[in-house]
């Protein structure tokens, strides 16, 4: 899982060989080992390695440019500054959308150890957001009642304890911005399934985690006219443009694999998550919770003042048994709410 040691008493972990060689190949590199400071708690890094290779798309492409793009031709991939024009047995790219890349929303880069690169892989990844048409009657529709935007950030799991005292820089800035507190939330279940799906579509489940795609409680497609409704389902035919995404390869996952949210944006993302992974839980140079809060970011900016928007964000780097891995939350998450 994505554990990391956690704090105990005055115990401060500094570079430790003996628990590096458990937890990396790269000991000999300086690229491994535990750090702590025991006031701030721990503040993980990603591996410096990653940062020596870069991908970027060349241009936003919308619908209806018709121009044929080869996958390298689309994105800009750099290793070390230097620009790399073609696909080798040490470099290799990956798209979102192999088939159609105007159309992909992710990409990443791969630099396998090699005579003529490095040592250790590194690692890029990208994303962007292509604007869906806007269709008129969501034009129409949203002319005679104005919208609000809709944002959730899902923390899976956390007590509300942990979260104020593994986020002290989230909670004051909602404090200071007067959140609400809903002090008597609780759940209705025994795991993230039936949850989940209590908080996007008003209605336990009956069949507990195995009957999150199909529970009786919400009815089945087109036997039953008054079903409940996942909430980005109704947001969607009412006219909003939709994000959901966790940060994460989990392929069991309550929020991803099993629901199958029907959303405009963010499936491309599970399968960067996918891609590759290193600890804490980096894709690349970068936490995997800055690659979702950054596309998030570009999604409420491409729609903005346009149409009418809702980005459900799912975290999942509090499932390890240290509880220490949510610190390194607190400070992307206060950036992107700030």
């Amino acid at each position: 899982d994505l554990a990391i040691p956690a704090i105990h008493g005055t115990a401060l972990w500094d570079y430790d060989n003996t628990l590096c060689g458990a937890l990396s190949n790269d000991c000999g590199n300086g690229n491994c080992g535990i750090y702590a400071n025991l006031e701030l708690g721990i503040r993980p890094s990603c591996p410096a390695e990653h940062s020596r290779s870069r991908i970027d798309f060349k241009s936003e492409i919308y619908p209806g440019d018709n121009r044929t793009r080869k996958h390298m031709a689309s994105l800009e991939v750099k290793y070390d500054g230097k620009v790399i024009s073609k696909e080798t047995e040490d470099v290799k790219v990956w798209l979102s959308n192999a088939k159609q890349p105007e159309r992909a929303e992710a990409a990443c880069m791969r630099v396998n150890p090699g005579a003529s690169y490095t040592k250790q892989p590194s690692v890029a990844c990208t994303t962007r957001i292509i604007k869906e048409q806007q269709q008129q009657q969501h034009k129409n529709k949203q002319s005679s009642n104005k919208s609000v935007n809709v944002l959730s950030i899902l923390i899976d799991p956390i007590s509300r304890t942990q979260f104020l005292r593994s986020l002290p820089r989230t909670t004051a800035l909602l404090e200071e911005k007067h959140f609400f507190r809903f002090d008597k939330y609780t759940v209705v279940g025994a795991n993230s399934g039936p949850n989940q799906a209590a908080l996007f579509s008003g209605v336990p489940l009956t069949n507990g985690r195995n009957g999150i795609s199909s529970s009786a409680s919400h009815g089945k497609p087109g036997t039953n006219a008054t079903r409940t409704q996942w909430i980005w389902d109704e947001l969607r035919s009412s006219g909003y443009v939709t994000f959901k995404a966790e940060d994460g390869c989990i392929e069991n996952s309550n929020m991803i694999q099993s629901l199958k949210p029907n959303v405009t944006h963010g499936s491309a993302l599970h399968r960067m998550f996918c891609y590759s992974f290193d600890r804490p839980n980096c894709l690349g140079e970068k936490l995997a919770a800055e690659h979702l809060f950054d596309t998030a970011e570009k999604f409420i900016d491409a729609y903005s003042g346009e149409q009418p928007w809702a980005a459900f964000l799912s975290l999942t780097d509090s499932h390890e048994d240290s509880l220490s891995m949510i610190q390194i939350l607190d400070d992307v998450m206060h950036k992107f709410i700030s």
